[in-house]
C-alpha cells in the first residue's frame, strides 16, 4: 500500500534502519585516533570564545519571565540561589547554542576540513527517539506496540507511586 504525503510512503519500510551502528570497540585504530581528534577540537571550540557570546541570541526577557513563574513562591525569598540558577540556565542556553551553531557549520565538507573537524560520533539515539524517527508506532508493523506501551506506562507509574509515598515518608 503507497500513500502519497508529498512523496511516496510505504509502511513497509517503517522500521527498517538504513543506519549501522559499530561499537566504539570495534572501531580501527586509525578511525578511533581521527575521532579523538576531532572530538577534541569539537569541545575546545565550544569551552573556548571562537564563538563569542555576542554573537549568539539573546536569551528573551519573556523565556526568563515564564521561568520565574515556575518557581515556588518560597523558593523565590532565596536572592543567591536564584542567582545561581539562572547563572546556570544562561551558560547552559550560550553552551547549547554554541553546540548547534558548530553542527550547522560542520554539515559543509569544507568547513569540516577547515575547522579539522572530520568524524563526530553521533550519539545513539533512545528507542524512543528511534521509534519516532523510524516509525515505530506503525501498527502494520508492530501491532502490539500499543498494549505494550499501555503496559509500561502502567508499570512506571505503579513504581512511581511507590517511590513518591517512601520519598515523602522519608521526608517526615
Amino acid at each position: 500500500m503507497i500513500i502519497e504525503m508529498g512523496g511516496n510512503y510505504d509502511p513497509s519500510l517503517l522500521g527498517k534502519s538504513s543506519y549501522l551502528y559499530i561499537p566504539e570497540e570495534q572501531w580501527p585504530e586509525s578511525i578511533k585516533q581521527t575521532v579523538r581528534i576531532s572530538t577534541t577540537r569539537f569541545m575546545h571550540y565550544i569551552n573556548s570564545d571562537f564563538i563569542r557570546h555576542n554573537e549568539i541570541a539573546s536569551f528573551k526577557k519573556e523565556w526568563i519571565t515564564q521561568a520565574l513563574m515556575l518557581i515556588p513562591e518560597e523558593l523565590m525569598q532565596n536572592e543567591v540561589g536564584l542567582r545561581k540558577l539562572f547563572k546556570e540556565i544562561m551558560e547552559d542556553y550560550k553552551k547549547s547554542m554554541k553546540v548547534a551553531i558548530l553542527n550547522y557549520l560542520l554539515r559543509s565538507p569544507h568547513e569540516r576540513k577547515r575547522l579539522n573537524i572530520t568524524l563526530i560520533p553521533r550519539p545513539i539515539l533512545t528507542s524512543s527517539q528511534r521509534i519516532a524517527r523510524e516509525g515505530g508506532f506503525c501498527t502494520y508493523l508492530y501491532p502490539q506496540w500499543h498494549q505494550s506501551y499501555i503496559a509500561a506506562k502502567e508499570n512506571l507509574f505503579e513504581k512511581l507511586l511507590v517511590n513518591n509515598i517512601a520519598i515523602a515518608s522519608i521526608l517526615d
